[in-house]
């Protein structure tokens, strides 16, 4: 299956019939179309550390060539797109919308240059279904556009 992950700010949106209930959309990011919301949760204050370059397990700790630390409000999202769609397709759309709203990118990286899948899904976004291969992968991390300039969104896709 393939999936888009987005993390980031609590929002208002539309809530499509085939969404798991109570979930919604951010309103900074279009839905990619005929993706369904499979995952969604919305905690009021999280400490979360992004990478800001490839992840990796050395002597059992967790190290990154760069990092952001965050504390706020967090929002999360998986969506399942159709099996006919690739997640490169989407994570392209997810980067262009993004990059068009002027957001500002942190950091960006493909397959390998990511780091490990495993690492990503569960230590750094707390999804164990977006585990996959490492060479599958896609990691963008934004900081928002004014009025949302305190804002960071993570897309993901394996």
């Amino acid at each position: 299956m393939r999936f888009l992950f987005l993390l980031g700010l609590a929002l208002s949106g539309a809530v499509f019939a085939a969404d798991v209930p109570d979930s919604h959309d951010l309103t900074v990011l279009p839905r990619y179309p005929r993706a369904n919301i499979v995952d969604f949760s919305s905690n009021a204050s999280v400490e979360r550390v992004y990478p800001r370059g490839a992840i990796s397990r050395i002597s059992g700790r967790l190290r990154m060539e760069g990092e952001v630390r965050a504390v706020g409000q967090l929002t999360s999202l998986t969506y399942q797109l159709p099996d006919e769609d690739s997640s490169a397709d989407a994570f392209a759309a997810a980067r262009k919308g993004l990059l068009e709203a002027d957001a500002t990118p942190l950091f960006w990286c493909e397959g390998r240059d990511c780091g490990s899948s495993s690492l990503l899904a569960n230590t750094v976004l707390s999804s164990s279904m977006l585990y996959g291969p490492d060479d599958q992968q896609a990691y963008l991390l934004v900081r928002l556009a004014a009025p949302q300039q305190d804002s960071l969104l993570a897309v993901y896709t394996n």
